[in-house]
């Protein structure tokens, strides 16, 4: 667990990657901020995989409870996000994802996924009080657009939330923008302009 993505990084978030890769993704999206940049450096790539076969193991739920409230301890945390990279990859895996949230009902966790239709537990991890899951294919495609004006039409549309960073604000996560850390953002949905 790692506290170096951009927008999280200012902020009391910690987080949980996985590779992008169809085996986990269930698909390769035209482009995926997670297949460019950092990510594809061979010690990230690796570590993303280290952290899909810790995910596999019958001690993650534990493991991962213990870390986060190290993290919480140490630094604060006050939210968690899964999967900067990667996404949820079978019902086992969203079953040890929801003990884990379950257990620590102080911390405020939050995905965005494009998942929703492929699991029928994502609504049971949906429900819980402390975890917000966003759907990145709401309007119809990823939650990803290239114009402003695509995306003026769909806030009219669904009065959906757009990412500050989107309109040029130099905000971060938790620091100056909570949007995604908020129940309403899994129910309006948010949008961000492709950089």
């Amino acid at each position: 667990m790692k506290l170096n993505n951009e927008k999280l990084a200012k902020g009391n978030i910690s987080y949980f990657s996985l590779p992008a890769d169809p085996k986990i993704c269930g698909r390769i999206c035209k482009g995926c901020y997670a297949r460019k940049g950092r990510m594809v450096f061979k010690t990230v790539q690796k570590h993303y995989w280290n952290n899909y076969k810790l995910s596999l193991q019958d001690n993650f739920v534990d493991n991962m409870i213990e870390s986060i409230k190290k993290q919480k301890e140490k630094k604060n945390i006050k939210y968690f996000r899964w999967h900067d990279s990667g996404e949820f990859y079978s019902k086992e895996y969203i079953n040890k994802v929801y003990k884990i949230c379950k257990t620590l009902p102080d911390v405020t966790f939050y995905a965005y996924t494009k998942r929703i239709k492929d699991f029928a537990n994502m609504k049971k991890l949906s429900n819980l009080d402390n975890f917000i899951l966003i759907d990145s294919a709401k309007f119809g495609e990823l939650n990803y657009f290239d114009s402003m004006e695509e995306i003026k039409q769909l806030v009219k549309k669904y009065r959906c939330y757009v990412c500050p960073k989107t309109i040029g604000k130099d905000v971060s996560c938790n620091n100056g923008c909570t949007i995604c850390l908020r129940k309403q953002a899994q129910d309006k949905g948010v949008i961000f302009k492709r950089h």
